[in-house]
């Protein structure tokens, strides 16, 4: 599968790095309605990016050899394809408030036959909203 790049949708008031900017022929910045709420987009086209330890987004732009962190942890809702489809979400992300506001609920389960890999149970911690969401973490 071609990669043709990612959009990422941040969370409001997150300052996207002077270095990814400058890429002025390969990338965007933008808007677009999630769940009713407005958010800040940045697409890169022919450019990769991933959810490292603790939640930073590592991004690499077209050029570079290699990652680089661009984004602290919880400033990123979801990394998408440049079509739009969806390639990762933040664990703490409450799609119904929009906001990365989950906080684990109970002790994650080990899931049968895999190495490592739990189910996690979240809880939305924003006030007024009762969401609740698993994620296999």
């Amino acid at each position: 599968m071609e990669r043709k790049g990612v959009k990422l949708l941040l969370a409001p008031g997150t300052k996207v790095p002077r270095w990814v900017t400058v890429q002025d022929l390969n990338v965007r910045t933008g808007w677009e309605r999630l769940n009713g709420k407005r958010v800040r987009t940045v697409s890169i086209a022919d450019g990769e990016a991933f959810f490292g330890p603790e939640g930073v987004v590592d991004v690499r732009v077209p050029g570079a050899r290699s990652f680089l962190t661009a984004f602290a942890p919880l400033k990123v809702f979801e990394i998408r394809d440049l079509e739009g489809g969806l390639l990762r979400r933040n664990y703490f992300f409450c799609e119904k408030c929009v906001a990365n506001s989950g906080k684990i609920e109970g002790e994650p389960e080990l899931i049968a036959g895999t190495c490592g890999k739990y189910d996690a149970k979240f809880l939305c911690s924003t006030p007024g909203c009762d969401n609740s969401w698993s994620r296999e973490i």
